[in-house]
């Protein structure tokens, strides 16, 4: 869940996945844009990615964000 903690509505946000195993080296990513999303709003998203097969235990996940408009 993301929620719009500003004041003002924003039309486009870009959200990031980023896979990290537990050396710390990057094994995958992706992202997803969630429109219309109103001040002190919150939305669901969800981000689509390859399978990785291996123990989710041992994932690190960094979530980013970027306002488009």
């Amino acid at each position: 869940m993301v929620t719009n903690i500003s004041g003002r509505d924003t039309t486009s946000i870009k959200l990031s996945a980023l896979i990290f195993d537990k050396e710390g080296k990057l094994i995958n990513a992706g992202s997803t844009i969630l429109n219309n999303l109103g001040a002190f709003k919150s939305d669901d998203f969800d981000i689509f990615m390859p399978l990785l097969d291996i123990s989710l235990e041992d994932l690190d996940v960094e979530i980013l964000w970027e306002v488009l408009s």
